[in-house]
């Protein structure tokens, strides 16, 4: 591989890749079957390599303060390499990684590469709570599932940092559905996760009040499921409300991390 880089390609995707796409894997952006998706801070990309589609994502400093942050860390390929291999290894779906590259230097985790396998035509959760599940009893099915789904992925101490429902691919067979979990780079293993902790991260899948009862059902079944739906509801209000301020995503953070601190502190206690 390309000097300037350094970290680890699946085998089977290297044989694939040409001499140049090899000596500069960034090249793969440039390829003419490049299908650029997003283009902001950091790009992403589906291309080809050796007729295999690809997803390819390149993470960018956005300042010099992101620069000099990552030169104290592995980078967030590493990251998310190493917690796709995590999920994988305790049965959860998630898009097997293929190619994990880091800027070789003192500097190097600030700009970085990872590639995943192409997960055919499943499409994101928000597309089927919002278009293609409009019986209730469809909704209540997928959403009981996902609580148990998600009851796993955070009992094994597990927290996404970015749970969105487009980071949630959905698909079904044999009467069940299955999800599947990306974007990984933020993910971090704190076991065991608080009920804060918890509603923390599924207040960012934004659910509407259909279909809460189930998933907590599901969720926490060691408490009452009408109550907390009331609870992640009354939650989403205040933050959505924060939000709206002109510090408000700030203002949303102090909050959240008062909460935990309250929770630690009370579970410290004898």
């Amino acid at each position: 591989m390309s000097p300037g880089f350094e970290g680890w390609v699946d085998p089977v995707l290297a044989d694939g890749m040409t001499p140049r796409q090899r000596v500069d894997p960034a090249s793969l952006f440039r390829e003419e079957n490049a299908e650029i998706v997003r283009a902001q801070r950091n790009l992403t990309a589906r291309v080809h390599i050796g007729g295999r589609p690809v997803w390819v994502k390149q993470f960018r400093p956005s300042d010099p303060v992101d620069r000099l942050m990552y030169a104290l860390r592995p980078g967030k390929a590493v990251y998310a390499w190493n917690a796709a291999m995590a999920l994988i290894e305790i049965g959860l779906c998630t898009p097997k990684p293929l190619l994990g590259l880091r800027s070789a230097g003192r500097l190097g985790g600030a700009s970085s590469l990872i590639a995943f396998e192409d997960m055919g035509d499943r499409p994101p959760l928000r597309r089927l709570l919002a278009d293609d599940l409009r019986q209730p009893s469809e909704r209540d099915r997928l959403m009981s599932e996902l609580g148990l789904c998600l009851r796993h992925f955070h009992d094994r101490g597990f927290r996404h940092r970015d749970l969105r429902q487009s980071n949630i691919l959905v698909s079904r067979g044999c009467g069940s559905w299955s999800f599947c979990f990306l974007d990984l780079n933020r993910l971090r293993v704190q076991a065991p996760l608080t009920v804060i902790q918890r509603l923390r991260e599924v207040e960012k899948l934004g659910f509407p009040a259909d279909g809460l009862v189930p998933f907590f059902d599901a969720y926490m079944p060691d408490r009452d499921s009408e109550e907390m739906a009331a609870v992640y509801m009354e939650r989403n209000r205040y933050a959505n409300r924060l939000e709206s301020l002109p510090v408000g995503r700030l203002i949303r953070k102090a909050w959240y991390y008062c909460w935990e601190l309250r929770a630690f502190a009370r579970a410290r206690r004898p």
